[in-house]
């Protein structure tokens, strides 16, 4: 068991070195990394008018036959929700649906910045839920909307 460990603590430094920088809020699952695409420092451009692509790779720690992507903006404390997709499973680009416990999977999501959107700044909030609507991650990346 300390090997593994070792292995995914050594992989979560190299993942995290290259990844986008976030903070975790709840996260279960191994996250073994994270990117929001042209975002390597915080706070990361979300262009009006453009798209935001989220990559993720997980382990998952948990069965479970469907997942939820849920991408919200949090504004003064307040969660808006920009996207929630129900089957997420859709979103995987590597492994499938059903997860067992230590099953790798990569996922991926975009959302719109739309034009109306106010330039601010805002938090990014990222969360992967299971079937039964536990989180497996929940990651939150300091944004600007310009």
């Amino acid at each position: 068991m300390i090997g593994l460990q070792t292995v995914l603590l050594v992989g979560g430094l190299v993942a995290a070195a290259v990844a986008t920088p976030y903070q975790d809020c709840g996260t279960r699952s191994v996250l073994t990394s994270l990117e929001i695409v042209g975002c390597d420092e915080v706070p990361c451009i979300l262009k009006r008018g453009g798209k935001v692509t989220l990559n993720a790779d997980i382990l998952s720690d948990t069965h479970t036959d469907g997942l939820v992507s849920e991408i919200a903006g949090i504004i003064a404390g307040v969660p808006v929700p920009f996207l929630k997709d129900d089957k997420a499973c859709d979103g995987l680009t590597s492994g499938s649906c059903p997860l067992e416990v230590a099953d790798k999977a990569s996922f991926s999501a975009s959302v719109d910045v739309l034009k109306e959107y106010p330039p601010i700044a805002v938090t990014l909030q990222w969360k992967l839920k299971d079937d039964a609507g536990s989180e497996m991650c929940c990651v939150e990346i300091p944004a600007k909307i310009q």
